[in-house]
């Protein structure tokens, strides 16, 4: 459920007052009116995946063995998470362009603020997830 929060402020400049004779001429002027429109969408937080859950999409997805698939996997996000500890931009499509803005240490952990941005096709519903572009420099070689 998304939840859409606006917010408006206007702003009327005041008409002259006693100590402003000198300006009665701008008084007569229309106010001007200023206004300021913000909209947000709220992002609704899905249940989350856990790696294990992860590494039986990326067994399914792409029909090697959990023994084969579960090293890689972890491989992939060490490099991933090292990658973030030390402020490398990702660019990783499909995944996106990930981008750390900031990062504060705790007494027990480490928080890292990303921006993520994706493409608007990677994102729409009904795209192939497989991404089986013939122009993919990484696309399998015909048989």
């Amino acid at each position: 459920m998304a939840a859409h929060s606006s917010t408006t402020s206007t702003t009327a400049k005041a008409g002259p007052t006693t100590s402003e004779a000198d300006t009665a001429s701008q008084a007569e002027a229309a106010p001007a009116i200023s206004t300021t429109v913000v909209t947000e969408t709220a992002v609704v937080k899905g249940p989350d995946l856990k790696k294990k859950d992860f590494i039986d999409r990326v067994v399914e997805r792409s029909g090697g063995k959990k023994k084969d698939v579960k090293p890689a996997v972890e491989a992939a996000l060490a490099i991933l998470g090292e990658a973030i500890a030390a402020g490398e931009e990702l660019v990783l499509p499909p995944l996106g362009k990930l981008k750390v803005n900031r990062e504060k240490d705790l007494s027990n952990a480490k928080v890292y603020i990303c921006k993520l941005r994706r493409s608007k096709t990677m994102t729409e519903p009904g795209n192939d997830p497989e991404g089986d572009d013939p122009t993919d420099p990484l696309a399998d070689a015909a048989e």
